[in-house]
């Protein structure tokens, strides 16, 4: 039962971050690194803050890294349940409009 209940989980979390990444992939705005995590890390280069504030502003909590290596404006988010990450994407796109 315990294990049904974790495969169903992992499952779920890695159907939602490909669904995050390939929606984040369609900006250009972002670019998006492949993930094995139950996270997807972005770039939004030199808006990353203003990025994070919109998100915030809306009830949305990301975690914002900043600079990573060669990337300016790093920022995180976790795989939550479809309805968290589709009100994440939406926020996303109303951002860029």
């Amino acid at each position: 039962e315990k294990v049904n209940l974790m495969e169903n989980a992992v499952k779920i979390i890695k159907t939602e971050r490909q669904r995050i990444i390939e929606t984040l992939q369609k900006f250009d705005a972002f670019e998006v690194f492949d993930s094995k995590a139950n996270f997807v890390l972005f770039d939004a280069h030199s808006s990353y803050k203003r990025v994070y504030s919109a998100l915030s502003e809306q009830g949305i909590s990301i975690r914002k890294l900043g600079k990573i290596g060669n990337h300016d404006g790093c920022l995180r988010v976790t795989i939550g349940t479809k309805e968290m990450n589709s009100k994440f994407l939406l926020a996303i796109r109303d951002y860029l409009g």
